[in-house]
């Protein structure tokens, strides 16, 4: 084992990725700014088992397409500075929109926990998700946590270490897209994303050393900019572009949509089939609070509801006013009021007539 690792927190915004962070970290924190971006990085150190973790919260995203800083900076970083383990960071009470950036991190072949954010709110929703099935599906460990309340992050980071300590390397030449658990894209997509893989071995394209091959495939055929631009910022790997551009072409004349929009829709297809095999609603008791949000939150009825508690509100202001006037004041009133002009009067009369 390792004395020191990096991980990095990936995930959707809005997920609980900088909570995890916060609770585990501390104040070990260091706040920056990537290198040349204006996107806010931070880091943070824990301690644990006589290991240093360095831990990065990477920035919230919900794709790893060049389309925002963030998003190349997410995938860079991945790539390039290659984390030890990636904590992919869900938010369990809506898996399936989320699984959508999990099949891009898992298309990157890197050693992953995914953590099973926000589980207590999943419950409340009436939400089951079958961890063991999920993790089977996805081919990595699943960890449930709360961050809010610090729970599961403890098994989560043990995790962590296990994957670290069993994880033995890639050999990328050696890829199979058939081998693939959950991966699974149309034959088309497949046919095609291993043409453009055997393209890139053989030209032996510097930037597969940095990205799985299967990812850059994929991403050549979405047409993204980023990466073609990495890929052809050397001899070799513009050769294989001019090789791989005549491939694209006998694809795009297959089908009527963009390659890209395909792989999309494949992710988006992997990602409802999972969902379906692993979530279900469970059956949880009515509250008070959802017998309210099903009147206040009805189309007609929400209105009919908003206009009575006005109505009361203004009813209940006047009502409490008018007693409160009637009761206090002119019961005080008269009183207070005969006082303070029989004070005035004495004093007057004292000034006037030089009464002591």
């Amino acid at each position: 084992m390792k004395k020191e690792i990096v991980v990095a927190l990936a995930g959707n915004a809005n997920v609980g990725k900088s909570v995890i962070f916060n609770q585990l970290t501390g104040m070990t924190q260091i706040i920056g700014n990537w290198p040349g971006k204006t996107v806010e990085r931070a880091e943070g150190t824990l301690r644990y088992k006589g290991i240093i973790i360095k831990i990065i919260d990477l920035p919230g995203i919900y794709s790893l397409s060049a389309y925002s800083q963030e998003e190349i900076v997410s995938h860079e970083f991945i790539a390039f500075e290659k984390p030890d383990v990636v904590i992919n960071v869900v938010d369990a009470s809506n898996l399936e929109r989320n699984l959508f950036l999990t099949l891009q991190l898992l298309e990157l072949h890197v050693p992953m926990v995914m953590a099973l954010n926000q589980i207590d709110y999943a419950i409340k929703k009436g939400i089951d998700i079958n961890v063991e099935k999920l993790e089977k599906l996805l081919g990595i460990p699943v960890v449930e946590t709360v961050a809010t309340k610090g729970k599961g992050l403890q098994e989560l980071i043990d995790k962590v270490l296990e994957v670290v300590d069993s994880y033995k390397g890639e050999d990328v030449f050696a890829y199979d897209i058939e081998s693939e658990k959950v991966l699974k894209y149309r034959p088309e997509i497949k046919e095609y994303v291993m043409k453009i893989y055997k393209i890139l071995m053989r030209y032996n394209v510097p930037l597969v050393k940095s990205f799985h091959p299967l990812w850059i495939s994929l991403k050549v055929m979405e047409e993204d900019e980023d990466v073609i631009e990495k890929l052809k910022s050397t001899s070799s790997g513009e050769q294989a572009y001019k090789e791989i551009e005549k491939v694209l072409g006998d694809l795009k004349a297959k089908f009527e949509s963009p390659i890209g929009t395909l792989v999309t829709a494949d992710r988006y297809d992997i990602a409802s089939y999972i969902a379906s095999e692993t979530v279900s609603e469970i059956h949880h008791r009515i509250t008070w609070t959802d017998l309210i949000d099903n009147v206040v939150l009805h189309k007609i009825w929400g209105y009919v509801s908003m206009a009575i508690i006005v109505f009361l509100s203004f009813y209940g202001i006047f009502q409490i006013w008018e007693n409160f006037f009637q009761v206090y004041w002119r019961t005080f009133l008269p009183s207070l009021t005969f006082g303070f002009i029989t004070s005035i009067f004495r004093r007057c009369t004292k000034t006037l007539y030089g009464m002591d």
